[in-house]
């Protein structure tokens, strides 16, 4: 049976972040894959395994539910809510994201991740609601 990269998508984000099933990252991913937007830019599996242990270990529970696939060729493009509990922790913090995930022979070979890792650090207490306003100031040369 032929799985469509969309049915490829939704298996990705059911079995690696809501059922914590490291195994689909091996069975899902191409061994030279290369992913952008979870920090610096990264090639192959064993590096994307490392980002994931260091993320799931953070969190008590991960769930992710995605609002909506488009498919076009052998990208998909996807939108989403990230629902995060911290470690500890009674809250969860919601995040969402968006992305495009490329395939080949049933295989991610990239992805583009856009998730709203500064509004959750931000909620966290971990940066200052001010960060980005500061920083832009500062860059445009008008001191903080």
């Amino acid at each position: 049976m032929v799985t469509s990269n969309s049915d490829l998508t939704r298996k990705w984000f059911d079995e690696v972040w809501n059922r914590d099933n490291e195994g689909a990252i091996t069975e899902l991913m191409a061994p030279d894959v290369v992913g952008h937007g979870l920090g610096p830019d990264f090639k192959g599996v064993e590096t994307f395994q490392a980002f994931y242990h260091q993320f799931r270990s953070a969190f008590d529970s991960v769930q992710i539910t995605l609002d909506h696939v488009i498919e076009a060729g052998d990208e998909t493009a996807y939108r989403g809510v990230a629902r995060l509990k911290l470690k500890g922790q009674p809250d969860t913090h919601e995040m969402p994201g968006a992305g495009f995930i490329r395939y080949r022979d049933g295989l991610i070979v990239e992805g583009f991740n856009y998730w709203d890792f500064l509004g959750l650090v931000t909620r966290l207490g971990a940066v200052s609601d001010d960060l980005v306003p500061k920083t832009l100031a500062a860059a445009a040369g008008q001191g903080s």
